[in-house]
């Protein structure tokens, strides 16, 4: 009997969590979509790169991130090289915002992203290690290898089409380490040896001695210039990663409540259209009444943070239900505006 009851428990809990999402129509999509910034991402200029093509690397990382978020409208790439040759014009790296400007208009975009990428790879010293019997005093085993890392740096601006603003501006940096020409000694003596002649080295091309001692273990040149170009690759994805959190945020999507569900639920308007997905966490502002500046005449809307909300139901491609502390839930009002995180 216990059994019984347990595995439908477990049929029930697993019933749940895939618990099916409604596909969005051709019409929640278009609305969904007329909601979003349309963007551009115009080609990473780089600077002092120790391997060529990583700013493409960054580009087609970035876009792939912001396409995960289904938080903006993307152009694709071939279409933007192609009007950019068709105007015979070259778009690369924190061109002016007067340029982005005619630029942007020209894609039909809200904002333009450019940026610029630094890589470098770096040696750092040899490291070596060494594991003893302390009961016994005996040398059991000892390992020496090169390290080299890879540094990549990456600046990224957007500009408002419209004024020709900058929205958002950042820089991430990223290190990663590369282990090569490693070496493994059971005899003390060999191990002592090798640690005594990379000492008399230091003055040596460090890069000379590496090739050499890659080369007696059959590793050619050509094939440490693609672990390399693998290390620098691996370090820009990481940089990039890092803005995920910063992209999110500005361009968050916006949204309203549309009604309270029960005393811990409510509904939104962000459904299956958007990329919502059960288990998102959203952000709940209460919006006050516009104040103008008597001195600039400039009109703002004070906002307050309520809290957060989780999604736990998608009802169709522009609702959802969204579920908080009954505290939360109990703050929010019909209107008050809902932000992606």
């Amino acid at each position: 009997m216990r059994r019984v009851i347990l595995t439908g428990l477990i049929m029930f809990v697993l019933g749940c969590k895939t618990m099916p999402v409604p596909p969005p129509t051709p019409e929640e999509t278009k609305a969904a979509m007329s909601r979003k910034k349309t963007v551009a991402i115009l080609n990473f200029r780089e600077e002092a790169a120790d391997v060529k093509g990583l700013g493409a690397v960054a580009v087609a990382t970035l876009e792939n991130m912001l396409a995960s978020t289904g938080q903006v409208n993307l152009v694709e790439r071939t279409r933007l090289n192609r009007i950019l040759a068709e105007q015979n014009l070259a778009a690369e790296g924190m061109i002016d915002p007067g340029r982005a400007v005619k630029l942007g208009r020209l894609l039909g975009v809200d904002e333009l992203i450019m940026g610029e990428v630094l890589t470098a790879t770096l040696r750092g010293p040899f490291r070596n290690k060494h594991r003893e019997n302390r009961k016994e005093g005996r040398f059991v085993s000892g390992k020496i290898w090169d390290e080299v890392y890879g540094v990549a740096k990456i600046s990224v601006k957007t500009v408002d089409v419209e004024t020709g603003l900058i929205g958002y501006s950042g820089i991430k940096q990223s290190k990663k380490n590369l282990v090569i020409n490693s070496r493994s000694f059971t005899r003390e003596a060999d191990y002592q040896d090798a640690l005594k002649q990379l000492k008399k080295d230091k003055k040596v091309d460090w890069v000379a001695r590496l090739v050499m001692n890659l080369a007696k273990k059959g590793t050619t040149k050509d094939r440490l210039e693609r672990q390399y170009r693998d290390l620098l690759v691996e370090t820009m994805e990481k940089s990039v990663n890092a803005y995920r959190k910063d992209m999110s945020r500005h361009y968050a999507l916006k949204a309203e409540v549309l009604k309270k569900v029960s005393e811990k639920t409510i509904m939104v308007n962000l459904g299956s259209a958007s990329g919502i997905k059960i288990g998102d966490r959203l952000e709940v502002w209460h919006c006050g009444e516009p104040i103008t500046d008597p001195h600039t005449g400039i009109t703002t809307v004070p906002k307050r943070r309520i809290g957060k909300i989780k999604i736990v139901e998608i009802t169709s491609g522009l609702t959802s239900i969204a579920k908080g502390s009954k505290k939360v839930i109990q703050k929010i009002s019909v209107g008050d505006m809902v932000l992606t995180p």
